[in-house]
């Protein structure tokens, strides 16, 4: 295999957060510290420690835990956090000069068994510990998914409003710039691009305003059969909301080389060239090794799908400036 490190990092565009960041209008923010400014422009890839890989950072230059960064995989047992997974991941990005984008800190998925059974003082204590640990674990986090899938309608988050009020994700957030100061914080959900993007914007407008928010991100999956012209107009739609964006969990889930490299030609343009998106994470390479069964783009014997190669190109003839 070609050692040739393929994505390289490129300057990227030091975007501020709050609704002015994009054209929007916003208050002055009234809360936070300057925010943190972003990384440089990345076309990255999930990992876990099952399936990391030397050759990764050949092929990415960022890395997102898959799935052993969220609460429940950490603190199964509570008061007992295992670290070591996530010891094993972080030490490798910094191995490979790979910025890391947590993954994620609350969500109703996997988090732990026995934060329900919890009184509500308690749980609000329990669940800033969290935070609080995972940051000082691990300071020098670039960015952090830290509510994941929690709009109305996608997860059932009504553990975490009984505990900490309707304002449960702002409040989050708070606990997140406190003790993650020098991390951008992430609002992450799905389906941002094809059928909920009205509903995510009336419902994230308002924590936005809170200022502690500092950029979006939408994941990608399932678009295999929505329009372009579809994909582009809900990410401008997006991007009123005046926030940098990452595009997340990004797939093409196709079993035919040919039909996986249209969509990948069709879509990565639209991603790469927008002006507030601020990195790609695809999410799965390896055959066999992916969530999402056939998102893969290196087969198993490490030749390359067609829709590898070709974005492998397209990324050294299109440097972001």
């Amino acid at each position: 295999m070609n050692n040739k490190r393929i994505f390289v990092f490129v300057s990227g565009i030091i975007i501020t957060s709050g609704l002015a960041a994009c054209g929007g209008q916003s208050d002055s923010n009234p809360v936070n510290e300057p925010n943190p400014a972003l990384p440089s422009f990345f076309v990255g890839n999930n990992a876990n420690t099952r399936h990391i890989r030397e050759d990764f950072s050949v092929y990415w230059n960022q890395l997102t835990p898959e799935f052993q960064g969220f609460w429940g995989q950490v603190e199964n047992i509570r008061g007992q956090n295992d670290w070591q997974y996530l010891d094993t991941l972080y030490q490798f990005a910094e191995q490979h000069n790979l910025p890391v984008k947590a993954h994620a800190l609350i969500s109703q998925d996997l988090a732990p068994a026995w934060l329900s059974s919890l009184p509500p003082a308690l749980f609000a204590e329990e669940m800033e510990t969290w935070i609080q640990d995972y940051c000082a674990r691990y300071p020098n986090t670039p960015m952090i998914n830290v509510v994941y899938n929690a709009m109305p309608g996608h997860s059932s988050t009504a553990v975490f409003a009984k505990a900490l009020g309707e304002d449960w994700v702002v409040q989050t957030f708070k606990w997140a710039r406190e003790h993650c100061p020098n991390s951008v914080l992430i609002l992450d959900d799905y389906a941002l691009l094809s059928t909920d993007t009205d509903a995510f914007i009336d419902w994230a407008a308002p924590v936005i305003l809170s200022g502690f928010v500092d950029a979006i991100g939408t994941q990608a999956q399932s678009l295999e059969n929505v329009d372009t012209s579809v994909i582009a107009a809900n990410l401008d739609k997006l991007a009123t909301l005046g926030l940098p964006i990452y595009i997340s969990q990004w797939e093409i889930a196709e079993e035919d080389d040919a039909q996986q490299l249209t969509i990948m030609q069709q879509q990565l343009p639209i991603f790469y060239n927008h002006p507030s998106v601020a990195g790609i994470t695809y999410w799965g390479y390896v055959e066999n090794q992916q969530f999402t069964q056939n998102v893969y783009l290196l087969n198993e014997d490490d030749s390359p799908r067609p829709a590898l190669t070709w974005l492998q190109t397209y990324l050294e003839d299109h440097p972001r400036e």
